[in-house]
C-alpha cells in the first residue's frame, strides 16, 4: 500500500510517467506478500488499482474478480476498469475509418460496455447497506445502457438502409430487363 500511495501522490503532482516506478513496485510488493502468503484481503483490490492505474485492463479486471471475493469494492472498481477501457477502446473505433477493422473493435466495445453494466450490478447487490455511491451507479448503468441501445438502433438503421438499397437495386434491373425485352 505504501509504494500505492507514494505512486498516487507522485501521480498527482508530476504526472503519471514520473510514478511508473512506484506502480511497479507496488505490484512487486503485493505479489511477494501474496506469496509470503501475509496478504489482506484488500491486496487483490489494491493490485488492480495499480494495474488499473497502469491501463493494464486485463491485468486489473483478473485482480479485481480476485478481490471481489472478499470485498464489494472490487467489484465497483472492476465497473470502473471496465469503463476505463470502454473509452480506450471507444477513441481506438473513432480513429479506424469505417469498415470491418472498426466493426471489430466496436464489437469489442461492445462486451466492455456490458461487462462494466454487470460488474456495477454485482456491486450494487454485494452492498446493500451501503448507499453512498448507489444513486452514481444507477445513473452510470442507465448511461452505458443508454449506449447500447443507440448501437443496436444504429445497426437496424444500417440494416434498413442496406435492405432499401437491396430493394431499390432489384426493382432498377427489373425496369432494366424489362425495357431490354420490350425492344
Amino acid at each position: 500500500m505504501l509504494f500505492y500511495d507514494r505512486a498516487e501522490q507522485v501521480s498527482m503532482q508530476t504526472g503519471s510517467a514520473t510514478a511508473a516506478p512506484y506502480y511497479q513496485k507496488a505490484i512487486d510488493t503485493i505479489k511477494k506478500a501474496k506469496l509470503a502468503g501475509v496478504a489482506n484481503p484488500q491486496s487483490d483490490n489494491t493490485l488492480g488499482l495499480v494495474y488499473q492505474k497502469q491501463k493494464q485492463f486485463p491485468e486489473a479486471v483478473e485482480a479485481f474478480r480476485r478481490g471481489m471475493k472478499k470485498l464489494a469494492i472490487s467489484a465497483y472498481n472492476l465497473g470502473v476498469t471496465y469503463d476505463l477501457w470502454l473509452e480506450e477502446v471507444l477513441n481506438k473505433a473513432k480513429a479506424l475509418p469505417d469498415g470491418p477493422q472498426k466493426e471489430v473493435v466496436m464489437t469489442e466495445a461492445g462486451k466492455r460496455r456490458d461487462q462494466a453494466i454487470d460488474a456495477f450490478q454485482e456491486y450494487l447487490l454485494a452492498s446493500r447497506g451501503a448507499h453512498g455511491m448507489h444513486m452514481q451507479i444507477r445513473m452510470k448503468i442507465n448511461k452505458l445502457k443508454l449506449m447500447k441501445e443507440k448501437e443496436i438502433a444504429r445497426k437496424l438503421e444500417e440494416q434498413r438502409k442496406k435492405t432499401r438499397s437491396h430493394r431499390r437495386r432489384r426493382r432498377r434491373n427489373r425496369r432494366r430487363r424489362s425495357r431490354r425485352r420490350r425492344h
